[in-house]
């Protein structure tokens, strides 16, 4: 099926605002993110979306978990109605197969390459050196948003399926954060 320029940009914009807020929110390691398909994806009538992951690095069993992610309850515009973009992408492509195509037209997933390079183009202009970003970043950004919104430590690991404490890595402390610390130890016990 041809489609026209305005039609594959369109899916793009669509396809990498799902790839991103799901990558984020719900901690995707890269190969789980891209490996992601629709037999996989449910819409409860809770809200929200249910990813299920098969398998992955710290499944041995391959017993697989389930990814929750709520819908957007934030301010206007501000976070994306993840049920509406899904079932819009899942429109666009049929639904069958692989969630993050790397083509409208073709059935093969997007490589973790493809997403760490969509990722530094995202944020150009955003930070200053999108080079250190990749696929991973929206592992941690997820878990460093989860941290700074107050979830504890034991649901970060299970909201990100770690199975250790080397969750405490992904967390990132910013300079102002960490100068807040070292600003306590100058008070009084």
């Amino acid at each position: 099926m041809d489609y026209t320029e305005g039609q594959r940009d369109e899916w793009m914009i669509v396809r990498d605002k799902v790839l991103y807020y799901v990558g984020f929110y719900g901690m995707f390691r890269g190969g789980e993110l891209v490996g992601i398909q629709w037999q996989h994806v449910h819409f409860p009538r809770s809200g929200g979306v249910m990813i299920f992951v098969p398998s992955s690095k710290t499944d041995p069993q391959g017993a697989g978990a389930w990814v929750y992610i709520p819908a957007a309850k934030g301010a206007e515009g501000a976070l994306v109605d993840i049920v509406a973009a899904l079932q819009q992408l899942q429109e666009m492509q049929g639904g069958q197969g692989y969630v993050f195509l790397a083509r409208r037209d073709q059935t093969a997933p997007l490589s973790k390459q493809t997403v760490t390079w969509r990722v530094r183009k995202a944020l150009q202009g955003r930070v200053q050196d999108p080079s250190l970003y990749a696929t991973h970043s929206l592992r941690r950004g997820g878990a460093t948003h989860a941290a700074r919104c107050g979830v504890s430590l034991r649901y970060i690991m299970v909201l990100g399926r770690w199975r250790s404490d080397v969750v405490r890595q992904y967390i990132y402390c910013s300079g102002k954060e960490a100068m807040a610390a070292a600003t306590k130890m100058l008070q009084e016990p």
